[in-house]
C-alpha cells in the first residue's frame, strides 16, 4: 500500500519525484524548460560519475522524442541534442503540527552550508553543459479531511498556504543572476489515498530557466560531449513502454557494464 509522501521517511526525495511526473502538474514545467509533453525522455536519480567526472546524482535528465504521424516514437535511442537537468529537494509539513508554520515545515535546506551545497549542485548541472537546468522544490502536505468536496477545497487550501510560509526559504536558494530556472510544487493529499489517487496540488513558477550561458565554453563543450556520449549508450539498452518514457535504475552500473533500469509507470 502506498503512503502519503509525509510518511515515506528516507526515501521521500525520490517517491515525490515520480509522483511529480505522474502529475498532470509536469507538463508545464517540462513545456517551460522547452520540452514538448509528453514527447520526451526522463532518465531520473542517475550518478554523475556515469556522465561526467562529477559526483553526486542528477535527480532528472531529460531530452526529446521524435514521434511519427501515428504519435509512436520514431526511432530509439532518441536524440540527446537538447538536454535539461534537474536538482529536486523535498520538504514536508509536520503531521503532528496545528498549523501551517516555518518551523513546522521538515527537511527545509536552510542553513547556510546547506543552501551552499544546493547552489553548488546547481551550478554542476550548468558545468556539466545542459541546455537548460532548474530547481523543483516540492513539499508534502498532510492530508485533509471533509465531505464530498470540501476535502479536495482544503487540500487547495493548504497547498497555497505552505508554499507562502516557505516563501522566505525559497527566496534564498539561488542567487539573482543563475541561470538556473525555480520551481515550487505544493502536493495536498487528501484522506483515503495517497497523492498518485486523490489530492490537490499548486505548482508555482519562481524564476525562469534561461540558456546556459557556459555552453560557449571549450572544457563545458567537452563535458557535454562526453555526458552525450555515456547518455546514448545507456538509452540504447532500455526500451520504451509509455510516453513520456521515463525510467529509474534499479541498482547502478552493474558488473557487465549495463544499466538497469524499470520503467517508472510499472513502479
Amino acid at each position: 500500500m502506498l503512503k502519503y509522501l509525509i510518511e515515506v521517511g528516507q526515501k521521500r526525495e525520490n517517491e515525490a519525484i515520480r509522483r511529480f511526473l505522474l502529475n498532470e502538474v509536469s507538463r508545464e514545467f517540462f513545456e517551460s524548460l522547452g520540452l514538448p509533453f509528453p514527447s520526451c525522455w526522463c532518465i531520473l536519480n542517475i550518478n554523475k560519475k556515469d556522465l561526467s567526472d562529477f559526483v553526486g546524482d542528477v535527480d532528472i535528465i531529460a531530452g526529446r522524442l521524435e514521434l511519427n504521424n501515428s504519435g509512436k516514437i520514431k526511432k530509439w535511442p532518441p536524440p540527446t541534442d537538447y538536454l535539461i537537468g534537474v536538482e529536486v529537494k523535498c520538504a514536508y509539513v509536520n503531521p503532528q503540527a496545528n498549523q501551517i508554520s516555518l518551523n513546522n515545515i521538515k527537511s527545509r535546506h536552510f542553513s547556510h552550508r546547506k543552501v551552499s551545497k544546493l547552489r553548488k549542485q546547481v551550478q554542476i548541472l550548468l558545468e556539466m553543459g545542459f541546455d537548460k537546468v532548474a530547481l523543483l522544490d516540492i513539499i508534502a502536505n498532510p492530508p485533509a479531511n471533509g465531505i464530498n468536496g470540501q476535502a479536495w477545497l482544503t487540500a487547495a487550501i493548504i497547498s497555497t498556504k505552505s508554499i507562502e510560509v516557505f516563501s522566505p526559504v525559497l527566496q534564498e536558494r539561488l542567487p539573482p543572476d543563475s541561470p538556473a530556472g525555480h520551481w515550487v510544487w505544493s502536493i495536498g493529499s487528501v484522506s483515503g489515498g495517497d497523492e498518485t489517487e486523490r489530492g490537490a496540488s499548486l505548482l508555482s513558477p519562481l524564476k525562469e530557466a534561461k540558456i546556459n550561458p557556459l555552453l560557449g565554453d571549450l572544457k563545458i563543450q567537452s563535458h557535454r560531449q562526453r555526458m552525450e556520449g555515456k547518455l546514448k549508450t545507456i538509452l540504447a539498452e532500455l526500451r520504451p513502454k509509455h510516453l513520456p518514457a521515463i525510467f529509474h535504475p534499479k541498482k547502478n552500473i552493474e558488473s557487465n557494464g549495463k544499466y538497469k533500469m524499470q520503467d517508472l509507470h510499472l513502479l
